[in-house]
């Protein structure tokens, strides 16, 4: 975890064992920052008329991107300049100018780099081992730090038991590299540490180390449903959660001598939920006044009767005690929509996916849902597309009760309609993505149904079409037989579009039909399974190695299904995420 602090001769800060000490004799701290390339973050600004820093391994750049020299000594003109440095035998990033540009190196996990944004004119040279910065006024400097969202290596061990929840969800928070206002930004936020079902808890040396203590204490009864919708709240205020006979949840701040009570499911989920937003947004508030022209933030929090100054250094516990203050109905109507909420079943097991759920700051609900009426299904939009085929697997759904949010998923028993499906493989699934890069994409579409050669066509054409102006690589295949398409799932790529039919027995090829649970691992990053019934299959490659995807839910007619292929093809390659592509109705394109 990131610390930094202010000391009689400058600036500290410390990142594990390693510290970067710059020394600034009269640094005054300031409300206004520079603008930072894009991946930096700024840690603390302020004013000063001099700077000297460690020059082990520094990079100086004018605000015109281009290196500077500065063994001899240099004097530097008007405009923006950066300094790079690091703690270990490699630069973490060597930022080129203004406009967001930065190259990425790697470095050690106890290195520790750095970014100083000052103005000139300004003098630079050597002092001894480290380098000097001189001003002629006093001027405004801004230091920063990169940011590489990282997973650590080792998982936390639990048991099946609330004991076992709650010490996960107490070290969730070790991928925090800050406690302040500015862990409401995701690049403050690295990935929470895996969890893993065993006999025994075990908590890592490295993450103990790195969880933040923040003398919040989450008192919770010893229930699943209670611990799973707590942790959202529990893991954004780096909370300690611990498990015991209660009338009620309580949050505890120690060291500031309150208690906050919670009333009892159904409705603790609707104030873990309400509490989290509040905090959340008072910290963006916080974190982001100093950039804002103009300050309508100081206005709001001015509004709620609190000083920016004083909150904006203030520890968790204290910012979120006065949060607690402010009346629900003057701050709820300035609240942007959440972006995601999940249902999760309180199975033991799903503790596995907190970390997932936590890095994207879902909110957690408990699953509710009514029996899908066959009449409404009529009604649905994407649900009157009926393609021939009597022995399509069709599955039967259910309409789940929605509480806040914008995107929802469904970590439960059951097959929801306007959420999407989770499932712990996808998580994990992504991991092995989620470093990769390549030069293109690729995306194949497969053609398995003559009749529906119409849609094959417009298909393609959208897909080339786009690749005129990006790295796309498309690949068109036509009445593959069972070995060919199970090669086009199991080979690396990154979409693959089915156009054809699908049954009980898996998706229709000429000499028979191939069942996805029959084929290898599945190296189909994404699919879109546009077949009769074919929600089974997509599940199934989910479970083999996809991460995400589209299917149909029952039978629908080929007309129908063309326009919402074609439809959903065009939206996916201009941009628009999986669930969007697929909320938005067909003429949306």
């Amino acid at each position: 975890m990131l610390r930094w602090g202010l000391t009689d001769s400058g600036l500290r800060l410390s990142h594990a064992s390693t510290t970067i000490r710059l020394t600034a004799p009269d640094w005054q701290p300031t409300n206004i920052a520079h603008r930072l390339p894009r991946g930096t973050n700024a840690v603390a600004a302020g004013t000063v008329s001099q700077l000297q820093v460690p020059a082990t391994n520094v990079e100086l750049r004018s605000s015109d991107g281009s290196p500077v020299p500065y063994a001899t000594g240099v004097s530097l003109a008007t405009g923006t300049h950066y300094l790079s440095l690091s703690t270990d035998g490699q630069l973490q990033r060597v930022l080129t100018d203004g406009s967001g540009t930065a190259q990425v190196s790697r470095a050690a996990d106890t290195a520790l780099g750095v970014t100083i944004a000052f103005d000139g004119p300004a003098q630079v040279r050597p002092l001894g081992s480290d380098l000097g910065i001189s001003f002629d006024e006093r001027t405004a400097l801004t230091v920063g730090i990169p940011h590489e969202h990282t997973i650590p290596a080792a998982p936390i061990t639990v048991t099946e038991t609330p004991e076992g929840i709650a010490t996960a969800l107490s070290h969730l928070s070790a991928g925090h590299l800050t406690t302040g206002a500015q862990c409401s930004h995701p690049a403050w936020r690295h990935h929470p540490p895996l969890v893993e079902l065993g006999d025994e808890i075990d908590v890592p040396d490295a993450i103990r180390e790195r969880t933040p203590q923040t003398e919040l204490e989450f008192k919770l009864p010893p229930s699943t449903e209670a611990l799973y919708v707590a942790a959202p709240l529990a893991y954004y205020l780096g909370a300690t959660v611990t498990v015991e006979d209660l009338d009620a949840p309580l949050l505890v701040a120690h060291e500031q001598g309150f208690e906050h009570s919670f009333s009892n499911l159904p409705a603790f989920q609707h104030e873990v939920a309400s509490l989290l937003r509040r905090q959340f947004f008072a910290d963006c508030l916080l974190r982001d006044v100093a950039h804002e022209t103009p300050p309508r933030q100081t206005a709001l929090l001015s509004e709620w009767g609190l000083c920016p100054d004083t909150l904006g250094a203030a520890s968790v516990a204290e910012r979120f005690a006065a949060m607690r203050e402010i009346p629900e109905t003057d701050i709820m109507p300035h609240l942007p929509e959440w972006y995601l909420a999940t249902y999760v079943d309180p199975d033991p097991a799903h503790v596995r996916s907190l970390p997932f759920l936590l890095d994207n700051m879902s909110l957690i609900y408990l699953p509710e849902a009514s029996a899908f009426d066959g009449k409404e299904l009529i009604r649905r939009s994407l649900d009157d597309f009926y393609r021939v085929g009597p022995q399509a697997a069709s599955v039967d759904v259910l309409m789940p009760t929605l509480q806040s949010g914008s995107l929802h998923g469904w970590l439960a028993a059951g097959t929801p309609i306007d959420v999407f499906k989770v499932t712990h493989s996808a998580y994990v699934n992504r991991l092995k993505y989620g470093r990769q890069t390549t030069q293109s994409l690729s995306v194949d579409v497969v053609l398995n149904d003559g009749e529906m050669d119409a849609e094959h066509e417009e298909v393609a054409a959208i897909y080339r079409e786009r690749a005129a102006d990006l790295p796309i690589d498309v690949t068109v295949h036509k009445s593959l037989k069972r070995k060919e398409l199970a090669a086009v799932f199991e080979a690396k790529t990154d979409f693959v579009h089915y156009i054809g039919h699908c049954d009980v027995d898996g998706l229709r090829c000429p000499n028979g039909n191939l069942a996805i649970a029959d084929i290898g691992e599945v190296n189909a990053r994404t699919f879109f399974l546009n077949a009769c019934g074919s929600y089974h299959e997509g599940i199934s490659l989910v479970e083999k190695g996809s991460v995400s995807g589209a299917v149909t839910l029952t039978k629908v007619l080929n007309d129908q299904a063309a326009t919402v292929g074609a439809a959903f093809a065009r939206l996916l390659i201009n941009g628009f995420e999986f669930e969007r592509a697929m909320q938005l109705p067909v003429g949306a394109s």
